[in-house]
């Protein structure tokens, strides 16, 4: 490293005079204040660096969180178009179901009143069938009846 002060020396005596000596403890402090200036530039300069550092994470956390953000937004959104999707077809599944049922439903229906009019029917002719059959009993008894009283007669 170059010196940054070469002191001259005197050719008289080969050594350094004490004028050399006082202006070079004051070049020493000059140099000594400088460097402290400088140092002190160098801390306000690191500092704001820092500062600057600091900053410009929080901008890039910020950013990062506004994506993240971005990224969970999309895929709650995609998850939710495919939730709705498959609610869609599971509705749709239920809906022709429901149609299925329902026309099963009418078609038992329709047969459940054509079953209750041919009990119905039924019922009427064995009704009649067993008013007749009455009927018959009763003139057949009284057909007895008759007779009985006939042969009561014939008899007396």
């Amino acid at each position: 490293m170059p010196a940054l002060f070469t002191p001259k020396r005197s050719k008289k005596s080969g050594y350094i005079t004490e004028k050399q000596i006082s202006a070079l403890i004051s070049k020493c402090s000059g140099l000594e204040k400088r460097t402290s200036r400088l140092q002190s530039e160098v801390d306000v300069l690191i500092i704001d660096l820092e500062k600057h550092r600091r900053k410009q994470l929080e901008l890039i956390n910020i950013e990062f969180k506004f994506k993240l953000d971005e990224i969970e937004l999309t895929v709650l959104y995609y998850a939710s178009k495919r939730d709705n999707h498959q609610l869609t077809r599971e509705n749709k599944k239920l809906g022709d179901e429901n149609a299925e049922l329902k026309s099963q439903y009418s078609e038992l229906n329709c047969r459940f009143h054509e079953l209750e009019i041919e009990y119905r029917r039924r019922l009427e002719n064995e009704r009649e069938e067993l008013a007749y059959k009455e009927i018959q009993r009763l003139y057949a008894r009284k057909g007895e009846d008759y007779r009985v009283q006939l042969m009561e007669l014939q008899l007396r």
